[in-house]
């Protein structure tokens, strides 16, 4: 079970919420952080997936109580009663630019947004494995470089933040995609990643392909999973 959710930090002006529903950690995250931007992104973030879990168990309390493995995955610490069963619940949470996303599910779950920025993409060797910097080598269009160069990155670190190490495998060592994947590190283990598109994406006002990238990564291929795109109209009445 997969459950994703995407917010313009825009519509936070909309939302009428009390800061004490946000966790101990997030409250300490909001404080650290200096710009107003992304001070919203960061509220937004825990805003999706009190949300998410709002839909699956109405009656979850706030704020939230969340654990880390010793792994890194991250959960709460009470279980969820889902579908009438109580089962505990993983989550990841991302921003970039304008947007925050969340996931959830019932297994370790990374999820990672980021916007294509203009930035040169000839020197990546470093986050590329080197079958994708061949491949990058024959794509002559500036603006196709960018988007293949971003696609490689929410792929690894969304894959990544699955196992819970966050940068301390280096991105270069290995290529994963929907169906295998390459590396000479025999601890990395096989996963599933997805690369989003618009048309997979409820209420897809958000032109995904043209300016942004997101992949959600788990242990194993999730039929049943939905993402959506979230208005201010969707929190109305939830807190």
């Amino acid at each position: 079970m997969i459950r994703a959710y995407i917010l313009n930090r825009n519509q936070l002006e909309h939302i009428a919420y009390d800061p004490s529903i946000f966790s101990e950690g997030r409250l300490q995250k909001i404080e650290k952080v200096k710009q107003e931007d992304d001070k919203q992104l960061s509220a937004a973030v825990e805003l999706l997936l009190i949300y998410a879990l709002k839909q699956l168990d109405g009656e979850v309390a706030l704020p939230l109580q969340i654990k880390e493995e010793e792994s890194g995955n991250l959960l709460l610490e009470s279980k969820v009663k889902v579908n009438g069963e109580e089962q505990p619940l993983y989550f990841n949470l991302s921003h970039s630019k304008e947007y925050a996303a969340c996931a959830v599910s019932d297994e370790p779950v990374g999820i990672d947004i980021e916007c294509v920025k203009t930035r040169d993409v000839e020197h990546m060797d470093k986050i590329l494995h080197e079958q994708e910097v061949l491949v990058l080598s024959f794509v002559t269009n500036p603006e196709e470089k960018k988007k293949y160069f971003y696609e490689c990155w929410v792929t690894k670190e969304s894959y990544l933040k699955n196992l819970g190490c966050g940068l301390a495998i280096r991105p270069g060592e290995f290529m994963v995609s929907e169906d295998k994947m390459e590396t000479q590190r025999a601890d990395l283990k096989k996963r599933y990643v997805h690369i989003y598109k618009s048309n997979e994406i409820e209420n897809a006002d958000w032109k995904f392909d043209n300016s942004y990238r997101m992949a959600i990564c788990t242990k194993r291929k999730q039929e049943d999973a939905k993402v959506a795109l979230l208005t201010a109209e969707n929190f109305s009445g939830l807190f």
